[in-house]
């Protein structure tokens, strides 16, 4: 694995990158984690191909100093990847809020694609969706609020965890970042990045009738709390060159690569 950095306008951005074949993927992770959460794929990449990871702004060693992370950065970002790694054309991998974001800017860099890989993927059947799009004004700025008085949001999180008002992932989501006041400003800051990427369903299924060379693979876990799996499945199978795979995991399906990894890298060489 080596580590390299972009300058953008915006910040600095740093990617790890795993191989070092002709052809290129690009994977974009999700909240709470970074780059590193794409190190179990490398064992899976053949001779020919090559990984490269940016941290997302507000994640990682990534220096971000625009106030919002946006579709047109999105784009930016990716040119300067390409680039940077000498490519004109990639193998676009998403993981959580990750492919959230390839299925938002999919008009934008769609082209570029030669596949799509989605893992877990929020935007498409997520439980709490309501949550992560375009709010209302009125429930932003009350999220706002819960947000900077995390002991008063933390005392009514619990109690509604205790009678099964909220689900414990909520709860422990909550416990993970309220707890510094830089888990919570990456927390407000990645919420406003998942409205700006709003996911269009009906648009990604045009895009893809329209592109029959592409590939499409959808991985996600048969105990993942997050998403409705009978929701996403339902979406997939409308596009004729999509592979839905099911594993034993929760929302952490990296963590069970050697079940769908392989056949993967296979598919996209």
């Amino acid at each position: 694995m080596n580590s390299h950095f972009i300058e953008l306008p915006s910040g600095t951005v740093f990617y790890r990158k795993w191989g070092e074949g002709k052809q290129l993927l690009i994977g974009l992770h999700g909240f709470e984690t970074d780059s590193r959460c794409f190190q179990p794929l490398s064992a899976y990449l053949l001779p020919h191909q090559r990984l490269v990871a940016p941290d997302l702004p507000w994640h990682g060693q990534t220096q971000w100093h625009d106030p919002i992370f946006s579709p047109t950065h999105l784009k930016a970002l990716i040119a300067g990847l390409l680039a940077q790694e000498g490519a004109s054309r990639f193998a676009a991998i998403g993981y959580s809020l990750g492919a959230r974001l390839w299925l938002s800017a999919a008009p934008l860099l769609a082209s570029q694609w030669t596949g799509l890989i989605l893992l877990a993927p929020e935007g498409l059947a997520s439980r709490w969706q309501w949550l992560t799009g375009p709010a209302p004004s009125l429930l932003r700025s009350l999220g706002n609020r819960l947000i900077q008085h995390p002991e008063r949001t933390l005392q009514a999180a619990r109690w509604a965890a205790r009678i099964g008002a909220l689900h414990s992932y909520g709860y422990q989501f909550l416990q993970r970042n309220l707890k510094t006041p830089e888990s919570r400003l990456r927390l407000v800051q990645s919420w406003d990045t998942a409205a700006a990427f709003p996911v269009r369903k009906s648009a990604l299924a045009r895009l893809f009738r329209e592109n029959p060379t592409w590939t499409l693979d959808v991985v996600a876990g048969t105990k993942d709390p997050l998403l409705r799996l009978e929701k996403l499945r339902e979406w997939a199978v409308r596009i004729p060159q999509a592979r839905f795979w099911e594993v034993d995991a929760g929302h952490q399906v990296m963590q069970k690569s050697g079940a769908w990894a392989g056949a993967f890298s296979r598919r996209n060489e």
